[in-house]
């Protein structure tokens, strides 16, 4: 593994080969409350945490940010980031 990736958490490091055997979601999960970002967040992030932290793949998280909760239509990523940052 590349040296300036080891300390990266584990969704981030290089992911050409996205594994099926790590719980992405999961992961999401662990590091929004061991960093205290959960505490920070409003309800619509609250909410996105709730619905990514069973996705599997990272694919499932980027499909799931990219979604608008209410509609259910495709967001830009400019929408997905004014919404949850």
């Amino acid at each position: 593994m590349n040296t300036k990736q080891e300390n990266l958490p584990s969704i981030v490091k290089d992911t050409k080969t996205e594994s099926h055997s790590n719980h992405v979601g999961k992961e999401i999960e662990k590091i929004a409350y061991q960093y205290g970002g959960s505490a920070l967040m409003n309800a619509d992030n609250k909410d996105m945490l709730d619905k990514i932290k069973d996705a599997k793949t990272q694919t499932q998280v980027v499909n799931t940010l990219m979604t608008d909760p209410s509609s259910g239509r495709s967001m830009s990523y400019a929408e997905s980031r004014m919404r949850y940052g």
